[in-house]
């Protein structure tokens, strides 16, 4: 396990690292010159989202993507004043209408309900980033196509990517809007972002400029441990939500040290909707459900108290030594929540199945816990739920089914093929 926490803290450092002009590393740092409206992108913020991928298959008409668009910037909506490729963020929590859409029943069912609400009223919103791996693989295999079949899909590991030698990986972001306080906050990475949602015909369409700070960063990456090649590792700031037993005093992101302690005869049956004093300090409880498609993102809700109720552990050492390196920048303010890979079955210890059991991000699955004996446990399993997916990420199964208006199916982009994947151990 010590050696997953280091691989996850490696791969945080990699993607959080400033990058060039031109969407590679820089030659050197400060890992904080990523801090600052003009400041670079961190490298994870230069890779694409299935959103960039769907308009600019659409501004393609019916030729393919190909390899060459991954550093083409897709235009923001008409309703976004702003430059192509800036920061556009329109899904309130983890899991996208889209991808809901897709999702096995059972899958689907737990992880219902809403996003959170921090203590300023105003809900999680997420992104999903692919890198250049994945981008090459899907545009090679027409992957991303409306209609296209799942058959023979993989992404490469480190050792198959010969191109780029990292792995397929991807990232999901949780973001929060900053209030006039935190937006001077050197300890939160900030940026400038477009917060944006369609029209209908009831409410038109709207963007809003806004200034947004990252509280979680949920990493996913092909890199050849153990039986199962994908490592999750999850991030968040450590401003997000208490650990257990730490004091009630303090103030969080999305817990109010006025909360008393609630129990589950007072807690346990309510229903997103059923907002009332009685239930306010409700630990991890959805008070709001899913957002309808009349309802603003930015508008004040009622907030939600989180807490973590698994505690992470440093037997490693990893989180406490990175700590100390990143100090000058907001990173250091990240700790390391859980490292879940698939133990290998030929392994001395025996291990087999996810490692740890559950992994859980209090912002990103706020409401995947469990009462037990009138104390709450974590259900979430990053690897559990993600088997289901076409090879772990469910964006490429909504767009292959076309949930997301994804391309019509193209031909492949010739001479290119996806890398092989291998099981070989890191």
């Amino acid at each position: 396990m010590a050696a997953v926490q280091s691989l996850a803290w490696r791969t945080f450092v990699a993607l959080t690292w400033p990058s060039t002009a031109g969407g590679t590393p820089a030659d050197s740092g400060p890992i904080a010159a990523t801090q600052g409206a003009d400041a670079p992108r961190a490298m994870w913020e230069t890779w694409r989202s299935p959103w960039e991928m769907k308009e600019l298959a659409r501004l393609n008409e019916d030729a393919p993507l190909t390899t060459a668009d991954w550093g083409r910037p897709a235009p923001l909506p008409s309703s976004c004043e702003g430059d192509p490729g800036a920061l556009l963020l329109s899904q309130a929590g983890k899991v996208s209408d889209a991808v809901h859409a897709v999702l096995p029943d059972g899958i689907a069912a737990s992880v219902r309900g809403g996003a959170a609400i921090d203590q300023n009223g105003q809900p999680v919103l997420v992104e999903t980033r692919f890198n250049q791996t994945m981008w090459d693989t899907l545009v090679s295999g027409g992957w991303y196509c409306s209609g296209a079949s799942d058959r023979g899909l993989a992404f490469p590991n480190n050792h198959g990517d010969t191109k780029y030698g990292v792995g397929a990986m991807a990232v999901q972001a949780a973001w929060v809007l900053m209030d006039d306080a935190q937006e001077t906050d050197a300890s939160i990475h900030t940026r400038e972002a477009f917060v944006f949602q369609e029209g209908n015909a009831v409410r038109p369409g709207m963007c809003d400029k806004a200034t947004v700070g990252l509280v979680a960063l949920s990493v996913a990456h092909k890199a050849g441990v153990g039986d199962d090649t994908w490592v999750w590792s999850v991030f968040e700031q450590d401003g997000v939500a208490p650990m257990p037993g730490e004091p009630s005093s303090r103030e969080y992101m999305f817990r109010s040290s006025t909360c008393a302690e609630m129990t589950e005869a007072a807690c346990g049956s309510v229903q997103p909707g059923q907002v009332s004093e009685a239930v306010l300090c409700c630990p991890n409880t959805d008070l709001h459900g899913r957002l309808s498609a009349t309802d603003r993102l930015v508008s004040d809700r009622t907030p939600s108290q989180l807490s973590r109720e698994d505690r992470w552990e440093d037997g490693s050492g990893c989180t406490a030594a990175y700590t100390d390196a990143l100090a000058g920048s907001p990173w250091a303010n990240f700790a390391l929540i859980g490292a879940q890979y698939w133990g290998n079955r030929d392994a001395e210890t025996m291990e087999f199945g996810p490692q740890p059991r559950t992994l859980r991000s209090v912002v990103l699955e706020p409401w995947a816990v469990a009462w037990v004996d009138d104390k709450q446990d974590t259900t979430s399993s990053c690897i559990a739920c993600h088997a289901a997916g076409d090879d772990s990420m469910f964006f490429v199964q909504a767009m292959r089914a076309g949930t997301d208006g994804g391309a019509s199916q193209g031909s492949s982009e010739t001479g290119v093929s996806p890398s092989e994947p291998t099981s070989a151990p890191e």
